[in-house]
């Protein structure tokens, strides 16, 4: 834990806990160093339900934990399960319970047990999947989330040792079926490297990877810096120049993350297509292109981003809240029962066009880009449109009752802090 600190006096741990050995055996240990500390941990299950057992499991080892005076909290996905990529969407979706309830409990780190046998099996996913260094640095030991610190403190340390160690603590332990399914493809490599692979010098490679991954979120940070501006409507604009004279895996990162944050999009778009999209760039060709959920116009000298334009889902949100993927909004007062935000469109631009004051932002950016911002809606009518800063009402006036403040707000930052 020491690398991963320092960290508050008297600190507060959430632990994902899974109910398998890994898990059981992090939450006993963190629970130790956390009352060395003079702190707590709290271990968070969820229940995926996509197995009959999930919830007898999952209420089995919080009794386990509890009995040890680790306090066990048991969450339960809501949502069913789509028909295909079942993985992954568990996956998405206990991490949004988990940090959601880590912060709820006040901590501000959230333990996950990943070892050096995962570490190995996620280089070699990656490298069938034909990642770049980023991807072959497999998972880092911190990673900042969207409301704590994800810390992976037994990336050091194999499963034979934490199954020794959660069996000597008297934790019994889940055995998930489903980690022995042959049609995953982590079970087959799993399976593959139980029969002589090395995980010890596959997990140092990742490690040794990582560095080299530093070295280039380092390069990309500095080009950011020089080559990038955000604009609050949303739009983002790259230096074409200094793109094509960057190294080719500074610009992919740049233009990945620049794709997803100027789309609102949760996860970068793929190497593959970033790759075409850059050289295009490189190779002359203006025009625009689509990225992910971004449009992205290729002009001489500037390569400009913004969202896409899609339907949204009406929001009837009475404080802040993350619209689009994009904006933190907050409507001042409550929103009355007739009105919704959604999206300008083309039809809520025209009419704010009509304005006989229309707001200023009007000529700063491509009409696809401003249809695609939020506004207060009444029916038929723009009640609210927001001018980040000043504030637009109906026909104009400044003086109206309702108002909608925005601000952009990327899911990820184009270059590490």
């Amino acid at each position: 834990m020491a690398p991963l600190g320092p960290f508050e006096s008297s600190p507060m741990f959430g632990v994902a806990v899974s109910g398998g050995p890994d898990s059981m055996a992090l939450a006993y240990l963190a629970s130790r160093y956390a009352a060395n500390l003079g702190g707590n941990v709290a271990a968070i299950l969820v229940d995926h339900r996509l197995r009959p057992d999930s919830t007898e499991e999952a209420t089995r080892a919080a009794a386990a934990l509890n009995a040890i005076d680790i306090p066990a909290k048991i969450l339960t996905i809501q949502l069913a399960a789509p028909s295909t990529g079942k993985p992954a969407w568990a996956r998405t979706e206990r991490y949004k319970l988990l940090e959601t309830a880590s912060a709820g409990l006040g901590a501000l780190h959230l333990l996950l047990g990943h070892h050096q046998d995962d570490q190995a099996e996620t280089l070699l996913l990656n490298l069938a999947r034909g990642s770049g260094a980023k991807g072959l640095a497999a998972m880092t030991p911190i990673r900042t989330g969207q409301k704590v610190r994800l810390l992976r403190p037994l990336l050091g340390f194999d499963k034979t040792t934490l199954v020794s160690t959660a069996c000597a603590a008297g934790l019994l332990v889940a055995d998930d079926p489903s980690n022995r399914d042959p049609q995953y493809a982590r079970t087959r490599v799993r399976a593959a490297l139980g029969k002589g692979g090395d995980t010890v010098n596959l997990a140092a490679t990742a490690d040794r990877l990582r560095s080299d991954d530093d070295a280039i979120e380092h390069a990309t940070a500095r080009l950011v810096a020089l080559a990038a501006s955000i604009s609050p409507l949303g739009l983002i604009q790259l230096d074409r120049a200094a793109l094509i004279n960057a190294p080719k895996s500074v610009a992919i990162r740049i233009l990945a993350r620049a794709a997803y944050a100027a789309g609102g999009r949760f996860a970068p778009p793929r190497y593959a297509n970033v790759e075409t999209l850059l050289n295009a760039i490189c190779y002359g060709d203006d025009g625009r292109r689509t990225l992910g959920r971004s449009t992205i116009r290729i002009a001489p000298d500037q390569i400009t981003l913004w969202r896409e334009l899609q339907p949204t889902a009406p929001s009837t949100q009475e404080g802040a809240g993350i619209w689009d993927g994009r904006f933190i909004l907050t409507c001042t007062p409550a929103l009355p029962l007739s009105a919704e935000i959604r999206g300008l469109g083309y039809t809520g631009l025209r009419q704010i066009e009509a304005f006989p004051e229309p707001p200023t932002w009007l000529q700063s950016a491509p009409r696809q880009a401003l249809a695609s911002l939020p506004a207060i809606w009444d029916g038929a009518s723009v009640v609210a449109a927001p001018e980040f800063g000043a504030f637009t009402g109906r026909n104009g006036a400044k003086t109206d009752r309702l108002r909608l403040h925005a601000r952009l707000r990327s899911w990820a930052p184009l270059a590490p802090c």
